[in-house]
C-alpha cells in the first residue's frame, strides 16, 4: 500500500496531465448539435443585451458613491 501512494505521488502530475489531454481529445472530436450551438449563441445575445443595459446603471451607481464621499468630506470639513 505505501509504495502505491508512492508511485501516486512520484507520477501523480504525469497522470493528471495524461488525464487530462485525453479528455480534452475526446471532447474536441465532439460536434455541438445545432439546437445546442443556437442555444450558445442565444445566451451569448442576452448576456450581450443585459451588459448594455447595465453599464448606465452601474455608472450612475459609481457616479452617486463618488458625490456621497465628496458630499461627506466638504460637509466635515465645513463644521
Amino acid at each position: 500500500m505505501k509504495q502505491a501512494f508512492k508511485m501516486v505521488k512520484k507520477n501523480g502530475v504525469l497522470v493528471c496531465v495524461v488525464s487530462g489531454l485525453t479528455a480534452l481529445s475526446t471532447s474536441a472530436a465532439a460536434e455541438l448539435p445545432a439546437a445546442a450551438s443556437a442555444a450558445v449563441t442565444e445566451i451569448g445575445t442576452t448576456f450581450t443585451d443585459l451588459e448594455t443595459v447595465m453599464w448606465p446603471i452601474i455608472s450612475s451607481v459609481v457616479v452617486g458613491f463618488i458625490a456621497v464621499k465628496l458630499f461627506k468630506k466638504f460637509a466635515n470639513k465645513a463644521s
